[in-house]
């Protein structure tokens, strides 16, 4: 009878403790999305040359109309949905009405979201991204902010770097990135008036606008 209760208690905890790994929210279970609503679509993108995927994350409450949008570039070996874990949808659930609408495309294993031999990277974001982002969710075209995390980083202000007057706010989480490679990118555009030795603006976002309204 010992045994029997032993192993009735060792089942019990067995699944309790797989239903707290696995629930919403749980290590391995969907994450909770505090009401958030994801929409995923694809971009037939003519910088890349292929077909790529694009997660969107809008706020509860919202259908996205007037928000400011935040693009958010993964890391490397990562993709559009690796960044959609319990901790984001949470901070963005505490935003209450100043959350914004965050895209997460997809960029690739290691294109380090600058143009290069395998696809121009950049312009794919803010010449494809960011306007249909900004056209199928109707946020504020003014209010557009870009952030990212290891390479992810160094696409974040790369691309700010060269479009310094196109983002109210740029952010890199653990960027892989130094001055010399954001030197060596080979995006087309025109750089603003500079005058340090990378080539840098000395004040690269006094255009900026402000995210927050």
């Amino acid at each position: 009878m010992r045994r029997r209760i032993l192993a009735i208690g060792a089942l019990v905890a067995a699944a309790l403790a797989t239903w707290l790994v696995l629930k919403p929210g749980g290590v391995l279970g969907p994450a909770d999305r505090h009401g958030a609503h994801v929409s995923d679509f694809t971009i037939d993108s003519k910088a890349v040359g292929a077909e790529l995927p694009v997660s969107v994350v809008v706020p509860a409450g919202s259908a996205g109309d007037g928000r400011p949008l935040l693009i958010f570039l993964h890391g490397r070996g990562a993709d559009e949905h690796s960044e959609e874990v319990g901790p984001m949808f949470a901070a963005l659930s505490r935003l209450g009405k100043q959350a914004p609408v965050v895209a997460f495309p997809y960029g690739g294993d290691h294109s380090y979201w600058h143009d290069r031999a395998g696809g121009d990277w950049a312009d794919y974001v803010t010449d494809e991204v960011i306007p249909q982002v900004t056209r199928r969710f109707h946020t504020a075209p003014d209010r557009v902010a870009i952030g990212g995390i290891s390479m992810g980083g160094f696409g974040a202000y790369d691309i700010a770097v060269h479009d310094p007057g196109s983002f109210c706010a740029v952010g890199g989480h653990s960027p892989a990135a130094i001055g010399r490679a954001i030197c060596g990118s080979t995006r087309r555009r025109s750089r603003p008036a500079t005058n340090d030795a990378c080539g840098f603006p000395v004040t690269p976002f006094d255009t900026a606008v402000r995210c927050e309204r």
